[in-house]
């Protein structure tokens, strides 16, 4: 599930951006594992694998705007999911 956020920084050939990413992916397993319930880590998942699906097109086609919108609005939700 993670694994799109760590592709597109190392895509980026940016080694503080990758190994932000990769920071951040780990917390966020953290997070999930220990607070939220199987249920609610399933619906996640499933949506998180949607909005992934969804970036990556953006990407293979070429759009870098609609891939940073949904990158964007992905990010900004996975943070108001930790606060």
């Amino acid at each position: 599930m993670h694994d799109l956020h760590a592709a597109v920084a190392a895509a980026a050939q940016n080694r503080v951006l990758h190994l932000v990413a990769l920071v951040l992916i780990r917390l966020s397993r953290l997070y999930q594992i220990e607070r939220l319930a199987p249920k609610t880590q399933k619906q996640i998942k499933d949506e998180v694998l949607r909005t992934h699906e969804g970036i990556a097109r953006a990407i293979e086609d070429g759009d870098r705007e609609l891939a940073r919108h949904r990158m964007r609005r992905h990010l900004e939700a996975l943070g108001a999911l930790m606060r």
